[in-house]
Parts: C-alpha cells; structure tokens; sequence
C-alpha cells in the first residue's frame, strides 16, 4: 500500500543513513524499529552503531548490553561493545568483551585485531602483537591486522630507543660502534 511504512522500510532508511555517516538520523530511526520491535537483538546492535557513529559512546555500549542480553551467543555482539569500551578507555571491560566474543568464536579475526588494539591501548605491546598473529593465522591478507601489529611493532621500537637514550646513548652511531666492540 503507496505511503504506508514498514519496518523494511525504515531500516532501508537507516542503512542509507548509515552510510551516509548520518549517526543521529540512523540512531532515530532504529530506535523507533526497537519501539516496534524491542526483542530484536540486530535492531539493539544497529542502534548502538549508530550511537557509536554519533560519539555517544555510553549509549552504544547500553545498546550492545541490549542485544546481548537477547542474543548472548553472537560473537559480533561482544565484538562490538568491546569497540565501544575501548572508545571510553574501559580497556579492561573491553577485554573481557573480546575474550567472550573469541570463547564463542576463536576464528573471528575482528576480535583477535581489535583486542591487539586494546591492548596496544594499555601499552601491553608484546600481547598486542600476539593477538594479531592470531588473526593472521585466520586471514594472511587481513589488513587491519598487518597495521595494528605494525603499530605495536613501532611502539616497541619507540620504547627500546627511549631506553636506548635514557641510558646515554645519543645516536644510531654510537650504537653501531658498541656492536664493533
């Protein structure tokens, strides 16, 4: 029927807004879906999205807590509220996140990359880059996984010159010159 909308109708509005990286509209729109719908995990999930698109971060983790609590065995669930902890710099909140979604789903490669991210967060570099192995042993051409383990990698080196330099070394010269001996 011409000028009726349906629940598909809204939700094709709320991609399109989505993709569009209009976060407030998307967020209004699934959250009259979930008004229809309230025991749709996947509406919850998009909703938080939405919410994290929109920097409201506190908001997308109370969605994804929504979702879970219908959907408890999905590990995208976790995934995402994990991401979301992590914007908050609830690192070890979003650990644990990452550790459920990998006990429901040890070959998700985005929460073995994601959690590395974490991880880096807390300066726990050497863990860091254990978890993007992991997610290399997944998916070989997984690019996030090659730049977050890069960062890390970094880090570490950073770190190591820094020590070198505290230490009284002042130069790469030098340095070379203390292999010599």
């Amino acid at each position: 029927m011409k000028g009726k909308i349906t629940i598909e109708s809204m939700l094709r509005e709320a991609e399109i807004s989505l993709d569009k990286r209009q976060y407030r509209k998307a967020a209004r729109i699934y959250k009259k879906a979930i008004d229809i719908c309230p025991g749709n995990s996947e509406l919850w999930n998009q909703f938080g999205i939405a919410m994290e698109g929109a920097s409201q971060h506190e908001d997308a983790v109370a969605a994804y807590d929504r979702a879970i609590s219908i959907q408890p065995s999905l590990a995208q669930l976790w995934n995402n509220k994990g991401n979301a902890l992590d914007e908050l710099a609830r690192y070890e909140e979003a650990l644990q996140a990452f550790d459920k979604a990998l006990e429901i789903d040890p070959a998700f490669k985005n929460a073995w990359s994601n959690k590395s991210v974490v991880l880096g967060n807390m300066g726990r570099f050497e863990d860091a880059i254990e978890c993007t192995k992991r997610a290399l042993e997944i998916d070989p051409e997984f690019a996030a996984a090659w730049y977050n383990q890069g960062s890390a990698l970094q880090a570490l080196a950073d770190a190591a010159f820094a020590r070198a330099e505290e230490l009284g070394l002042k130069n790469i010269d030098e340095g070379i010159h203390l292999r010599r001996e």
